[in-house]
């Protein structure tokens, strides 16, 4: 475990928050009291930005559906709220912070690099990731849909341990449904060297299968792994 340093003191005053990105991983910054802590920026239930929610105290509200979490600890304190009920959400991943001078830090396990499939939120982080990574399989889907959030935890199932699996959340990206020929949640695109080359498109009312994301990953040939 090492300790990295994510921002300045000065970046964030009592009862504000920051979000900073980390190897690939959004991560929340939050000032209580002058008490700094530190989570993961995606609400487990659907990995909605946190930044946007509300704080009071040390209780952070997921702008979506309402999730509350104690920063201190990432302890979920209250559920989801939808259509159909209450939804019970996990925890959310808290980080140890330490404060040298005017520079905050946040312990760092190399483990953190694979431990999840980034979420990519804005088209200018996925132009960064086309041009940084020679090979990349791209899941697009949104949260609403219930196709997408079936398939996600079999995406991630397969993501895990692979650095070039990124999920691409479109809920306020509409632009690049067009600009990347999305017409159905979810599609599955594989680039390499910035070009796609290969593309899985869900089925209308039905959704993607985890044997198809199988047969589409091992026919993408990637670099480094066994599949």
């Amino acid at each position: 475990m090492k300790y990295l340093k994510v921002a300045e003191l000065s970046e964030i005053p009592a009862g504000h928050k920051k979000k900073v990105t980390v190897r690939g991983k959004d991560i929340l910054l939050v000032n209580v009291d002058g008490n700094y802590y530190a989570l993961n920026n995606s609400c487990p239930h659907r990995g909605k930005s946190l930044a946007a929610g509300r704080l009071a105290n040390q209780v952070l509200t997921c702008p979506r559906h309402g999730a509350a979490f104690d920063v201190k600890t990432g302890h979920a304190l209250s559920d989801a709220r939808s259509l159909f009920g209450r939804i019970k959400v996990k925890d959310c991943h808290s980080y140890p912070v330490q404060v040298h001078g005017n520079d905050l830090l946040i312990a760092w396990d190399p483990a953190y690099d694979e431990a999840e499939c980034p979420i990519i939120e804005k088209g200018d982080q996925l132009e960064h990731v086309l041009k940084d990574y020679h090979q990349a399989i791209l899941l697009f889907y949104t949260s609403w849909c219930p196709y997408s959030q079936r398939f996600l935890p079999i995406f991630e199932k397969y993501s895990s341990g692979q650095l070039n699996f990124f999920r691409v959340l479109l809920d306020k990206q509409e632009e690049l449904t067009d600009q990347y020929g999305i017409s159905v949640y979810p599609t599955v695109l594989f680039y390499e060297n910035g070009v796609c080359l290969k593309r899985l498109a869900g089925v209308a009312r039905e959704g993607l299968q985890e044997g198809e994301l199988i047969g589409f990953i091992a026919a993408c040939n990637l670099e480094g792994t066994d599949t």
